[in-house]
């Protein structure tokens, strides 16, 4: 796919195959909306999570072996005329057989996923995120893609709580869990048991308060003594784009990687603040391992775990932040903070993030091209969609943006942008 194909889809009749959605009311509106549209719509219920939140929409369930799944969907494709195929997760094993089949058969896939600029965003993409992207690693081709865009409104307009999108998240989950005698051979893929993680949230909504005024307590002294500090934002270990857009098997071996390395390299005055993903249940004590990590090392006194706190803050103030591929980069980036990237990540382009290895960005990072990031910014936001899926005035203006790029286009306008 080139670069203009990207950003303009083939015009024509559509036949949209919705897989396994985000766990709101996003999907069956996205459809309904499509259908009002003139397109035609078919859905895919692989468990019974997919089946509740679908609501009574039609739908064809499937029921058979993940093995048999890539066979079964391209006959499927085949026989119902299917032109896209639309899928959350796109690291799914499902989805990623559908992605399969979608090059197979020449039609077209998308991810529809939380956006890489946020919040307030939703990513449309050819296939995949991060590694299974399409998105340009290149200067020249980036800088194609950005022109003619203006920067990225950054303004947050859809809100929502953090309990709301816990309560969907839950219950997808469980609906998942205990719907399995209606789907029994369906495999979640999931990294840990649901109810495991959720009854280690319960130990870790015990610790909040101590763990806010211990991170209260550490931001004081960094400000106070004006002490030089780097971040590291951790990424959920069972989040798809860490389990496959990484080269790291667990969370835990990125963060011996990254203890290791600042205490042989990086200045003797420099700390660390190690900051958990906000949606981490605490399944694994990040705050134990690695402050085990940091004694063995002798920097114990100059490693810090934190899981609240303002991200902004920590952002702006660090000399520089390390990450897998987290989209947190971005923050940083946006403020010209130094970024070190291990995994496979869109933003990875030399100009943007330090391309000489862990060791050397301690003392010496590099950069930011503030120009190219800006040029950078505009480019993806032409994958990206003002919204949200847990505000409804967020889920109506994604739904609208995402109708509009689907939309045939007038008589002439697809030659006249694709010269």
């Amino acid at each position: 796919m080139t670069v203009k194909e990207e950003i303009f889809p083939p015009s024509g009749p559509r036949k949209f195959l919705f897989l396994q959605g985000p766990p709101t009311r996003f999907w069956g509106e996205l459809a309904d909306t499509l259908a009002e549209s003139g397109h035609a719509v078919a859905k895919i219920n692989l468990c019974l999570a997919d089946r509740v939140f679908w609501g009574t929409r039609p739908a064809q369930a499937y029921r058979g072996s993940r093995a048999a799944w890539q066979e079964w969907l391209r006959d499927f494709v085949l026989r119902e005329a299917v032109t896209d195929i639309l899928y959350y997760a796109d690291q799914l094993p499902y989805h990623r057989a559908a992605m399969a089949v979608a090059r197979q058969l020449g039609i077209r896939a998308w991810v529809v996923e939380l956006g890489y600029l946020r919040p307030d965003w939703i990513t449309l993409q050819s296939d995949g995120m991060g590694c299974a992207s399409r998105f340009p690693r290149n200067r020249a081709r980036v800088a194609r893609l950005a022109e003619g865009r203006s920067d990225p409104d950054m303004t947050t307009r859809y809100s929502h709580g953090f309990a709301t999108e816990a309560f969907h998240e839950v219950t997808f989950n469980l609906l998942m869990v205990f719907g399995r005698p209606f789907y029994p051979r369906y495999s979640s893929d999931k990294f840990y048991w649901p109810v495991l993680e959720y009854l280690s949230w319960l130990r870790e909504l015990a610790r909040m308060k101590r763990r806010g005024r211990d991170e209260a307590a550490l931001r004081a002294r960094l400000e106070a003594g004006s002490i030089h500090f780097n971040l590291v934002a951790m990424q959920m270990e069972a989040d798809y784009q860490f389990r496959a857009a990484s080269d790291y098997p667990r969370m835990a071996d990125f963060l011996s990687d990254v203890i290791t390395s600042f205490a042989a390299h990086a200045p003797a005055d420099r700390h660390l603040v190690l900051k958990i993903h906000p949606l981490d249940s605490g399944i694994v004590d990040w705050f134990r391992m690695a402050g085990a990590m940091a004694e063995r090392a002798g920097i114990a006194d100059r490693v810090h775990v934190i899981r609240s706190g303002d991200l902004d803050w920590y952002v702006v103030n660090s000399a520089g932040m390390v990450v897998v591929n987290s989209t947190a980069a971005l923050h940083g980036l946006r403020r010209a903070v130094p970024v070190c990237a291990l995994g496979h990540a869109i933003y990875s382009i030399d100009g943007l993030t330090h391309q000489g290895g862990l060791d050397s960005f301690w003392r010496d990072p590099q950069a930011v091209d503030q120009d190219f990031a800006r040029i950078f910014f505009r480019a993806v936001s032409g994958i990206q969609f003002r919204g949200s899926f847990y505000n409804a005035a967020g889920r109506a203006a994604a739904i609208r943006g995402i109708c509009a790029h689907f939309a045939p286009e007038p008589v002439g306008t697809a030659q006249a942008s694709r010269r």
